[in-house]
């Protein structure tokens, strides 16, 4: 087990924390989730993790990230077809816009966001007003870089609240179901 700023899943570096995994695998436990979005792979971990989860449960899971710090070329992942889950592009670029709308707009519902690029109230007003009602939108940083008034008029409720306010401030995830 790593510390906060070396912690890996499977050999691959990660910017989670060990402790979310407890919040993530309730949340993978008890919402019912038919796709995964991830916006900022970073440097893979996390999303080995999420492409495993989604693996385990039928989930159709995509990351992207504008840059491509971990090759996706180890036995696990190319187990999981990471090369083809994770898309290269620029999330604020018109392409990139544009791709994730058409997947946050067609893919199964709900579907599960996880906002976790370089700048997640811009993420947020982009995409976050593009889910729908029992859909779920997950932020990371809260409190550090996403704040209650980054949200705005997108409808939502906070889930599984005493496990992550148990999380101290600092690169913490908070969950939410839109309303």
């Amino acid at each position: 087990m790593g510390t906060r700023y070396g912690a890996t899943f499977l050999g691959s570096q990660m910017s989670q924390d060990w402790n979310d995994f407890h919040i993530w695998e309730a949340f993978f436990a008890h919402e019912k989730v038919m796709t995964f979005i991830e916006l900022g792979t970073g440097n893979g971990g996390m999303s080995i993790y999420f492409a495993l989860q989604c693996s385990r449960l039928g989930i159709d899971f995509h990351t992207y990230d504008h840059q491509q710090w971990h090759k996706f070329d180890d036995p696990i992942s190319s187990y999981l077809g990471m090369q083809s889950r994770f898309h290269r592009m620029d999330l604020f670029s018109e392409a990139g816009k544009s791709e994730i709308a058409r997947v946050i707009t067609t893919s199964p519902k709900p579907i599960a966001v996880f906002f976790d690029d370089g700048n997640k109230p811009r993420e947020w007003d982009l995409f976050a007003p593009l889910t729908v009602p029992g859909d779920y939108c997950i932020v990371h940083d809260w409190e550090t870089e996403f704040f209650e008034k980054d949200i705005k008029e997108v409808k939502v409720v906070r889930i599984m609240a005493e496990l992550c306010d148990s999380r101290p401030a600092g690169w913490k995830s908070m969950w939410f179901r839109r309303s």
